[in-house]
């Protein structure tokens, strides 16, 4: 240090300045080179963060397909392969969900039958890797980069399998999306610039660049993509390509149902953007100054600067250390430099000062911090902030207390997208009048999440800058829904309690309880008693009763009901001002003061008289009304819209058993489903065949619409009358006069074909007698002979379908002609194939029948449903006692008898057989119709058919 005092001031200078240049040149590099750190690692930061958004946006994007493609798949029109109604249907997805770039649906074969946009031809799709994933695991997956061959750009695209009611796969469903949404990240997420952005797919391919749109298509970097793949699923690396290194991060994404990723997301910022040029400014600035100062130095060779300066600059240091206390001005007095070194020490001294007062104001300002944020968290007010161009940049829990959305949803979304429509343009009038610097106070509607309607008193004011512009609003907000739905129902209520005081029928009064004083009346006790209003008030209440006695009466049974129920109801006779007296009815309520104590009563009156006479004229009426719907010959139902019973007469109850008011209330389905499906298809008026209780009827009906029905309650009625019997008539009248018509033409027939047919019968029989014949030729004449008997039975039988039968009654045992007819049947051809069975009494049966007659249709009963049962079944002849006689029911095993067949089985000539005449069943049904019973026939609930007759029973055999 002495050897430097032994040098010119010249070289000390100089040294001195260089000495002093190294301390801010090695601040400037050392903060450059913090900086540069601190950037990169932002860098790798702001790109992990990148990736993370991109990640979270494709796994929400993600289970929002598979929710979206699981619900569709059910859609009615998908299960069936309806074309058009699917397309329409997932185009309209499409248009609402932007991202969508289509929606395909492909058989198992790949061809594609439905899609959101037109399909430019026949489009196959079994070659892509996401139809034959959804097929090969039957899960949500994932595809690969293709080039779209509708919208002809580069998409990404997910399969979901299709199933049917069984669980197999029958479509594949194939939604596509465009990354362009990811282009918004990096507009708006704030990314520092030189940020890139790269999205690839299972094989390296890119699906998205957002530095080089023309590389969408082709493969990333081999050793890139192999780093990546290789790697863990999140990670950062470093990667040089022609326009330098960046600073990466990446992460894979895959479905939860795949072990490899769908996709690889990468984010990076170029390392030259994070090089500063004001290191080099900084160097180039020191330089010169520093050349400055060195021929300042040569100019300057006075000892007592140097020194004066020295001493200044370890007094910096030392305050730049934090040593405030310096103090140089004996070291460094007179001149310049000794001012300097008072204004030095002054400096000192204030900037200790002003540290503690810095110290105490970073304090205070911390504890006012903390005791902001607690306040904006936990006010019972809303707190909401907001941009220039009204985007939401601020708001509290209260917020998203009152709204239903949580800060992220609201966060940089406009106002305005929460306000009810109607009143946007309110919004934008207080919007401008804040850019003018105003505040105001008003209500708003907004609409919360899940889209109900709420009230808020919003108090706005603007924020402004320094320069007083205009750069945002901040808004305290109430919720006053109920507060204003309170004051609307009061409002309301008190409207309506004064209409209603105005407009009742009842005579309202109010009455002090002592001395029995009217306090005041509505206008209904003027028009009831006659007085005027100023006549009453102030007037006890005893000028309103017959008597003082009944006046006295009146209030001492008021005052004992009170102490018992708390309100007095009674029916009283009052007297008006002319002298007329009226039956009333009165309910009297206390009102009690703070000690309990009953000071006044309400008492409302109504006059009875009117309905006292139209009670008794009413249930006059009502019994007469009640005769005549109770022995009514006609059924008569009262319904609602909803077809639930409300009222029905005795003579519908008397098809049940029942009482008519255990019905009330019944959906009429329950009693007859067929007229309850007439009503439905609106029928109003007809005759159908019904089940009524369970029992088949043929009826005819009507119905008639009541603006008000039994119980109030808007409905029809339903009147209608059993026609069974009459249908039954109308059947055999059209019977008979058809026999009779073809009678006359049978027997025309039959007389012109008997007289022939005798005489060819005779010839027949004399040339057998008379010639020789050959084996051949008596065979010949055998059948001719034959064939002549059996047209001669069939003409016989049309004259006995035509002719009124006559039969020769007598006491039978049903019984024995049961067993004749088995003995009969059992030695033909058709017992052999199918067994007979009978289930009948063992003690005997008595009827008075045509034993001929009746064998004969056992016979024929029997007979056909032997021919219909299929070999090895059993034909069933059952025999069972009714209340007024005896049915024999004949069970067969065939295919049964079809609806059309039913109806007109028992026609003349109608038959089902090849070689049948249809004259069997119809002269059947003659004979049993003679006997006074009834053959019918029917389907087994299985298999097969049953014919049943019915007889009535007669003496002892």
């Amino acid at each position: 240090m002495k050897k430097l005092h032994h040098l010119s001031i010249r070289p000390q200078m100089l040294i001195l300045i260089f000495v002093m240049s190294l301390s801010p040149l090695g601040i400037i590099i050392f903060s450059s080179l913090t900086t540069y750190n601190f950037d990169r690692h932002n860098a790798y930061h702001s790109a992990e963060g990148l990736c993370n958004e991109i990640s979270n946006q494709q796994r929400i994007q993600m289970a929002g397909i598979e929710q979206l493609l699981s619900s569709f798949t059910h859609i009615p029109c998908v299960q069936n392969r309806d074309p058009e109604c699917a397309s329409t249907f997932i185009a309209e997805l499409a248009k609402r969900n932007p991202e969508i770039a289509n929606i395909l649906i492909a058989d198992l074969t790949g061809h594609v039958w439905a899609s959101a946009l037109p399909l430019p031809g026949r489009v196959i799709v079994n070659d892509r890797r996401v139809f034959i994933n959804a097929i090969s695991t039957g899960q949500f997956s994932s595809g690969e980069f293709t080039n779209g061959r509708i919208l002809k750009k580069p998409l990404l695209s997910f399969g979901y399998p299709i199933r049917n009611n069984s669980g197999k796969i029958n479509d594949v469903a194939i939604i596509a999306f465009s990354l362009e949404s990811c282009r918004n990240l990096l507009k708006f997420g704030k990314m520092p610039e030189n940020t890139s952005l790269l999205l690839t797919d299972h094989c390296g391919t890119i699906l998205f660049d957002s530095n080089n749109s023309e590389s969408i298509g082709q493969k990333d970097r081999i050793d890139i993509f192999r780093q990546m793949s290789a790697g863990p699923d999140k990670g950062n690396l470093a990667d040089i390509d022609k326009t330098g290194t960046h600073y990466s991060s990446y992460q894979k994404i895959r479905l939860n149902n795949e072990l490899s990723p769908f996709m690889y997301v990468r984010s990076g910022i170029l390392k030259s953007s994070l090089f500063s040029d004001g290191l080099i400014i900084n160097l180039l600035i020191m330089v010169f100054v520093t050349a400055l100062a060195i021929l300042f130095a040569l100019y300057s060779s006075k000892w007592g600067i140097i020194n004066k300066i020295l001493a200044l600059r370890d007094a910096a240091q030392q305050i730049g250390n934090g040593n405030l206390q310096i103090r140089i001005s004996d070291s460094v007095a007179g001149g310049e430099l000794g001012e300097l070194a008072c204004r030095f020490e002054e400096m000192s001294r204030s900037l200790s000062a002003d540290l503690i007062s810095r110290q105490h104001i970073m304090e205070s300002l911390h504890e006012s911090e903390s005791n902001y944020r607690m306040l904006f968290e936990t006010a019972n007010e809303g707190i909401w902030g907001a941009d220039p161009e009204g985007r939401t940049t601020l708001v509290n829990a209260q917020i998203e207390k009152i709204l239903g959305y949580s800060p992220e949803d609201l966060l940089g979304r406009e106002i305005s997208s929460f306000i009810a429509p109607e009143e946007i343009e309110s919004h934008r009038a207080q919007l401008a009048l804040r850019q003018l610097g105003k505040s105001s106070r008003y209500e708003r509607q907004f609409l919360r999440k899940d889209g109900t309607p709420v009230i808020l008193l919003v108090s706005s004011a603007p924020l402004l800058d320094a320069q007083g512009g205009f750069k945002g609003s901040l808004a305290m907000v109430i919720d006053i829904t109920e507060r204003k739905q309170t004051e609307e129902a009061l409002f309301e209520s008190r409207l309506l309690l004064e209409k209603t005081l105005a407009s009742l029928n009842e005579a309202i009064f109010i009455v002090e309880t002592d001395s029995r004083r009217i306090l005041n009346c509505n206008i209904t006790c003027e028009r009831m008693f006659g007085y005027s209003w100023a006549e009453m008030i102030g007037a006890t209440t005893q000028f309103l009763h017959i008597s003082e006695e009944m006046s006295m009466k009146f209030g001492n049974e008021m005052l004992r009901a009170y102490a018992d129920n708390g309100c007095y109801e009674t029916v009283f006779v009052m007297k008006r001002k002319d002298g007329t007296c009226f039956d009333s009815e009165h309910l009297s309520t206390p009102i009690k003061n703070e000690n309990g104590e009953i000071t006044k009563h309400i008492c409302v009156v109504r006059d009875i008289s009117e309905r006292m006479q139209l009670q008794k004229r009413l249930e006059s009426r009502k019994m007469f009304v009640e005769s005549v719907f109770c022995y009514l010959k006609s059924g008569i139902i009262v319904i609602d819209h909803d077809y639930r019973i409300t009222m029905l007469n005795q003579y519908v109850a008397d098809y049940s058993g029942e009482l008519p008011g255990v019905f009330n209330g019944r959906d009429l389905g329950k009693v007859s489903p067929e007229l309850k499906e007439a009503l439905i298809s609106g029928l109003s008026s007809g005759e159908i065949p019904v089940t009524l209780f369970g029992k088949k009827h043929f009826i005819g009906f009507s119905r008639f619409e009541l603006s008000i029905s039994y119980a109030d309650q808007p409905g029809y009625i339903i009147n209608f009358k059993d026609l069974t019997e009459i249908l039954k008539i109308r059947k055999e009248l059209r019977h008979k006069e058809r026999l009779s018509a073809m009678g006359e033409v049978v027997a025309s027939v039959a007389h012109e074909m008997r007289n022939p047919l005798f005489a060819m019968t005779t010839v027949a029989q004399i040339f057998e007698m008379e010639l020789t014949l050959t084996p051949a030729q008596q065979e010949l004449m055998v059948s001719f002979l034959k064939e002549a008997r059996r047209l001669n039975n069939l003409v016989s039988e049309l004259l006995d379908s035509t002719r009124e039968l006559k039969i020769r009654p007598k006491p039978i045992d049903l019984n024995q002609v049961v067993i004749e007819t088995f003995r009969i049947l059992q030695s033909t051809t058709d017992s052999k194939r199918v067994t007979l069975r009978k289930h009948s009494y063992a003690e005997k049966i008595p009827i008075i029948a045509d034993h001929e007659k009746l064998k004969q249709v056992m016979l024929n009963i029997v007979k056909n449903a032997m021919e219909a049962s299929p070999e090895g079944s059993f034909v069933d002849l059952i025999i069972e006692k009714t209340v007024s006689g005896v049915a024999i029911s004949v069970r067969d095993a065939g295919a049964g008898i079809t609806p059309e067949a039913l109806e007109k089985i028992f026609d003349v000539f109608y038959t089902t057989k090849k070689h049948g005449t249809g004259l069997g069943l119809s002269i059947c049904k003659n004979i049993i119709e003679a006997h006074n019973g009834s053959l019918d026939a029917c389907n087994n609930d299985d298999k097969g058919a049953t014919f049943t007759i019915s007889l009535p029973f007669g003496g002892e055999a």
